[in-house]
């Protein structure tokens, strides 16, 4: 079984959207690893602010059917030894594995991070506004739980898949590191609500090269019939996913730091991106036009 692995090295400033590890290949069935073992020592929420946020797990404790869902209460006090613990350096480590039981809406196994704005408060449901953020020219959007947001992150990918049932496929041999995702909205003559991905970071490392690359995917927000609705990659340090070409010196290795970080204010996502050693990038992207960034 082979594992994506993302480690964070420094405390976070999590407040807008998810932190996501997803293994990029087509799954079946359940977990071979889907019992809830807690990891030895401190539990993640000792070190980090884990109050507004639950994870998704690549396992299924109960037997349901469906992956595990740990409540904001819950993930105070809880670790799992194969997924979600402290490494001996205190960072805070995702890992996922390529075949494990998903969500209904996906193929991609993660061990993935969930802003929730309710924190504790179980009254407001999931999907109701107060629990999430809109960009200020959306309908009614001071209705939601904020407008706009921020997530900061300092991070390292330890391991990425060696091997994938379809190679020849984008997302093979990559993880997604960070993530905003738009729900369905029905009043879409404002222009938004197709449920598209605004952005997803990846981090793709081909078996046979020594860097990998680091690059983003904003997905166009058109109707899901509309062949113009596509993801546009953007490269940041290397290649973005078509180029199969070895990023050399250019791309991020293994066990290398580097953050990002995406600031949705008002209407625009701006983006930076910081290597030690690879320097700084920016980027930003109106999320009220589909335009490129």
């Amino acid at each position: 079984m082979m594992f994506s692995k993302t480690s964070l090295s420094t405390a976070l400033t999590l407040t807008a959207s998810a932190l996501i590890l997803s293994a990029c290949a087509t799954t079946t069935g359940g977990s071979a690893f889907d019992t809830n073992i807690a990891a030895a020592g401190p539990v993640p929420a000792s070190k980090f602010d884990m109050s507004n946020w639950y994870i998704t797990a690549p396992t299924d404790t109960n037997r349901d059917g469906k992956v595990d869902n740990i409540s904001v209460t819950d993930l105070q006090n809880y670790s799992h030894k194969n997924y979600f613990y402290l490494d001996d350096a205190g960072r805070m480590v995702f890992a996922s594995p390529n075949k494990a039981l998903t969500t209904a809406n996906s193929s991609n196994t993660r061990s993935e991070l969930r802003y929730m704005h309710r924190g504790t408060n179980t009254q407001i449901k999931t999907a109701s506004a107060a629990n999430n953020m809109a960009v200020e020219a959306r309908k009614d959007s001071d209705k939601f739980g904020s407008i706009g947001g921020k997530m900061e992150a300092t991070l390292r990918v330890d391991h990425v898949s060696t091997n994938a049932g379809r190679p020849d496929v984008a997302p093979a041999y990559s993880a997604v590191i960070g993530q905003i995702h738009a729900t369905t909205y029905e009043d879409t003559s404002s222009g938004f609500g197709y449920g598209n991905e605004p952005i997803k970071i990846y981090y793709k490392k081909l078996p046979n090269h020594d860097t990998g690359s680091v690059f983003w995917t904003y997905e166009r927000n058109l109707p899901k019939n509309d062949s113009n609705r596509t993801d546009i990659a953007y490269p940041v340090w290397g290649n973005s996913w078509e180029n199969l070409a070895d990023p050399g010196s250019n791309g991020i290795r293994l066990g290398e730091d580097f953050s990002y970080t995406i600031n949705l204010h008002r209407n625009t996502m701006h983006l930076t991106f910081s290597s030690p050693r690879l320097g700084t990038k920016t980027f930003a992207k109106s999320l009220v036009s589909n335009r490129d960034a």
